[in-house]
């Protein structure tokens, strides 16, 4: 009889991006069920992957009455399916789902930490985050980390203790499809077309949530110094969506360069938008990982990316990419005039970091792991 896994997530979009491939190889040896809050219960099976999904109301917001019927939700469902582990990732999703789960006697209880929303927090937001993120830590039999720099960062902020802890690999939460995300000529002419970009301008790729966390509002002040420098000769390409309302603002900060903007929502084919790009930007005030940051380096990009826990293990400074200052708009006008007059330099930092993707961080090398750690914890 296989051995039953169920895993916890509050966003789709989140199992659409990261745990497709390990749900897929999963799904094979494991009885698989995903509880996660959207309606959508055929996502997975229109991809020929053959587990459950089912809506759970577990919102990434604080819903009082919306998070007790999920966490009784998850209780009834662990109680009467007695699963033999339960998988969490997400603030929310870890707290309900390891709470659920240690109310349910479920015996293996794995938590992924994959950045702390606490990190930029102050006064009292920041002491309650951070006590969730210890709940669920205490209540987890295992955690998992997606970097070894993040790792490093909540042992020493006394989430978790080191012995309980783990990072798959080099880090990441599932790895990169190098041959998704590869160098595409064809398809950078393609979507330049499509955008009005003439293939000698130089196209700086943002690829995030709009939030301010992730640096926004400073890629828009960077964009514009560089282009009030540069007689507006770069173009700034916005992918992500729009969860603050942000555009308004970002167009208001680059307003003689509006022109040189543009803006697309969220997206399931990121590697078109890096095929595009000449470099991706992503100065971000935190960071479990960066996952985009090393899809861009398996597309032949290099990266320009804040010099905080994550992102340092996503990007090799002066080697795959380039990490500047958290908060230091003019560092990054500078670092990306330094990529902008240097052809020869922004191919040697792509070349090697699509080079180090395929060594330690590609999809098949992270599955193993995860499919490895499964397989040690349900002997």
């Amino acid at each position: 009889m296989k051995s039953r896994i169920f895993l916890v997530t509050s966003a789709a979009w989140f199992v659409e991006q990261f745990l497709i491939p390990q749900i897929r190889v999963a799904a094979k040896e494991y009885d698989v069920s995903i509880y996660v809050d959207s309606n959508d219960t055929e996502m997975l099976k229109r991809l020929n992957i053959n587990v459950n999904v089912i809506p759970t109301p577990i919102a990434r917001v604080i819903r009082p009455l919306s998070d007790i019927r999920g966490l009784v939700q998850l209780y009834i469902a662990m109680r009467l399916n007695q699963p033999n582990l339960v998988h969490s990732t997400g603030p929310k999703g870890g707290l309900l789902g390891m709470f659920a789960a240690w109310v349910a006697r479920v015996p293996i209880r794995v938590h992924t930490f994959t950045g702390q929303v606490w990190t930029n927090s102050t006064g009292f937001p920041r002491i309650a985050l951070k006590f969730a993120d210890r709940c669920t830590a205490w209540l987890a039999t295992d955690i998992l980390v997606d970097s070894p720099s993040q790792q490093d960062y909540i042992v020493r902020e006394h989430i978790v203790p080191k012995w309980k802890t783990s990072v798959l690999g080099k880090g990441s939460i599932s790895g990169v499809n190098v041959d998704r995300f590869t160098p595409n000529l064809e398809m950078r002419d393609e979507m330049r077309r499509g955008l009005g970009i003439p293939n000698d301008v130089f196209l700086i790729l943002f690829m995030a949530r709009l939030t301010r966390d992730k640096g926004a509002l400073m890629m828009a002040e960077g964009f514009r110094l560089l282009n009030f420098d540069r007689q507006g000769a770069a173009h700034l390409l916005v992918v992500g969506p729009d969860e603050e309302n942000l555009v308004p603002v970002i167009r208001k900060i680059c307003n003689d360069f509006s022109s040189q903007l543009h803006f697309h929502g969220y997206t399931r084919v990121p590697e078109n938008f890096m095929a595009a790009s000449d470099v991706l930007c992503l100065p971000s005030y935190r960071e479990g990982f960066g996952t985009v940051l090393i899809n861009a380096a398996s597309s032949g990009i290099p990266a320009i990316a804040s010099r905080i826990y994550g992102s340092k293990d996503a990007v090799v400074d002066g080697e795959t990419g380039i990490l500047i200052e958290p908060g230091d708009a003019l560092e990054l006008a500078s670092k990306l005039r330094l990529l902008m007059d240097d052809h020869g330099l922004r191919f040697r930092l792509g070349a090697r970091g699509r080079e180090r993707v395929c060594k330690d961080f590609s999809e098949d090398i992270l599955t193993e792991a995860m499919m490895n750690f499964y397989r040690a914890r349900l002997l």
